[in-house]
């Protein structure tokens, strides 16, 4: 099946966000990255990108899927993708999104990042939503091997104000991290996860909310009565599976 495809190149000679300007990474490299670093990956970084517009055809190579449409007079839209594929599948870790942009009200979208197995998406997949401002949130949990979602969930949610600057002024969020693993960890105290004003041990704010399980424990969605995840056993699984996918 053939689908439109916009593959954006680059040519301008820039800083690479991984070392050398000129080094291209091979499919094995890029499997080793962590989240917070494929999802910055574009085709003037890797060794081996996917061509043509025909994806059945794309085997053991990186590629990329933009498709970007307008919705309403007031409202543009688009979905883009991008991973290893293998004999036309996605196979691998991958970045993925949906954007909606407005000219008269904010811009938002969301975020997945995970892993595929012929097309199929398998184990820990993280979602994000963000917006140019106000709220957002995060979600992570397990896809079993037929590609449903399963067991423990968690959620987080903050206001854009709650997340450190990075050095342009800019209010980071969830999907700046990855919206993975270690965007997870990165704003947990695993020792008090309801704790309102703790710090993560990367000195990251707590924003944590909830697992599945139960009901939150902190923010908007908090009930008035007590809630503490850290002595649940639920928590502690789920806290072990995330551990184990660490690094």
């Amino acid at each position: 099946m053939k689908i439109k495809i916009t593959i954006i190149l680059f040519f301008l000679c820039v800083s690479n966000v991984f070392g050398d300007e000129n080094k291209k990474l091979s499919n094995a490299e890029i499997k080793k990255l962590p989240p917070s670093k494929s999802m910055i990956l574009e085709e003037k970084n890797v060794l081996t990108a996917c061509k043509g517009d025909d994806v059945s055809k794309w085997d053991n190579c990186w590629g990329k899927i933009v498709v970007d449409h307008p919705c309403d007079p007031e409202k543009w839209c688009g979905t883009w993708s991008k991973g290893l594929y293998y004999n036309g599948k996605k196979h691998g870790f991958f970045h993925e999104g949906i954007w909606n942009g407005r000219s008269t009200r904010r811009s938002d979208g969301i975020d997945y990042a995970g892993n595929y197995s012929n097309g199929t998406k398998v184990g820990l997949h993280g979602r994000c939503y963000y917006a140019q401002a106000g709220r957002t949130d995060f979600q992570i949990g397990n896809y079993n091997q037929e590609g449903n979602p399963e067991g423990i969930w968690a959620s987080y949610d903050g206001w854009y104000d709650d997340f450190p600057q990075n050095e342009d002024g800019w209010h980071e969020t969830f999907r700046d991290s990855g919206c993975h693993v270690e965007t997870a960890l990165l704003y947990l105290n695993k020792e008090e996860p309801c704790g309102y004003d703790q710090k993560s041990s990367k000195g990251y704010p707590n924003l944590f909310t909830s697992l599945s399980t139960g009901k939150a424990c902190r923010g908007i969605h908090a009930s008035e009565e007590a809630m503490d995840y850290k002595y649940t056993i639920e928590y502690k699984k789920w806290l072990k599976m995330l551990e184990m996918h660490e690094n």
